[in-house]
């Protein structure tokens, strides 16, 4: 097992210390205390990264944030959905245009919502 520490940890990861610093804190990823000095796993570094954009392994209370099976949406895939950007998906969100729920900081929205958004706006468009 190789250890390395918070600096080269950021060089790796491609972030500053302080985002380090920020995920060891959130728990995000383990480190040891050696001496004073945070020591990292190069394993944990990997797994993080593997795992740093993938939002099945999102969680709010222990569940899955998405639920697929419910057709539930992150922003990212409203936006894909929609063909917008996805700061269009968080206003039509903030001017309730589509419906939503939030799951600690996180807004999930169902596919049932985001489909009728389309329908409507097409229809306005006819």
């Amino acid at each position: 097992m190789e250890y390395v520490s918070v600096s080269k940890t950021a060089k790796i990861m491609k972030v500053t210390n302080q985002a380090v610093y920020h995920a060891i804190g959130a728990k995000k990823i383990m480190a040891n205390r050696v001496i004073g000095k945070w020591k990292i796993n190069r394993h944990e570094i990997e797994k993080y990264i593997k795992n740093k954009r993938k939002r099945e392994f999102s969680t709010f209370n222990g569940k899955p944030k998405f639920d697929k099976a419910q057709g539930e949406l992150s922003v990212n895939e409203a936006a894909d959905f929609l063909n917008m950007p996805v700061q269009t998906v968080y206003y039509l969100l903030r001017t309730d245009q589509i419906g939503y729920c939030r799951k600690g900081a996180t807004y999930v929205m169902r596919l049932d919502d985001v489909e009728q958004y389309r329908l409507d706006r097409l229809q306005k468009a006819a």
